[in-house]
């Protein structure tokens, strides 16, 4: 019985006409208007919150996360 082995490759497929190079730019781009977005709404008022309709707590949990975590 003879056992072959396959190549298994954990790398994701690049789309056809993207570079490396953008595809982390932008990656790295989305990251930090999430890190900006998430420390504006930490620094908001209580007022401001409830005008957007937005609760304290749910703005402190959203804030709490990592810039990576959508």
């Amino acid at each position: 019985m003879a056992h072959t082995l396959t190549k298994r490759t954990f790398a994701p497929s690049v789309p056809a006409g993207k570079s490396l190079v953008s595809i982390a730019l932008a990656i790295l781009s989305r990251w930090y208007d999430r890190h900006c977005e998430r420390r504006r709404l930490a620094e908001m008022s209580s007022d401001l919150l409830q005008d957007i309709g937005v609760t304290p707590e749910a703005a402190r949990r959203e804030a709490a996360k990592p810039f990576w975590r959508a």
